[in-house]
């Protein structure tokens, strides 16, 4: 999952792919919070723990926030001057997620 995540940044990268027409349509940082989850966790190399398994996140969090910008990208579409700025914060709480993650090494 996390190679066809990587697979995809760069298909957008290089332009093959357009993140769409319509803001929220991309949806990539909930891709990559979900990714990263169930990532495995370099710091526990070589015995393969993901960061879903008893980590600082709890899956309800993730799937809550993956959720929030769903709802959020709604928003977008038909109240623009409230889904912006949800859109803004929650891609915020996703930066400081995926740090929560990896807390405590």
């Amino acid at each position: 999952m996390l190679v066809a995540a990587a697979a995809y940044a760069v298909t957008i990268a290089v332009q093959w792919l357009s993140i769409g027409s319509e803001p929220g349509e991309g949806l990539a940082a909930a891709a990559f919070v979900v990714v990263r989850f169930y990532g495995y966790d370099p710091y526990y190399a070589p015995t393969l723990r993901r960061f879903s398994d008893d980590g600082s996140v709890a899956p309800v969090w993730v799937y809550g926030l993956v959720l929030g910008l769903v709802v959020a990208a709604g928003l977008i579409m038909v109240r623009p001057h409230v889904g912006f700025p949800a859109t803004a914060i929650l891609l915020l709480v996703c930066l400081g997620t995926v740090f929560a993650m990896g807390a405590g090494h």
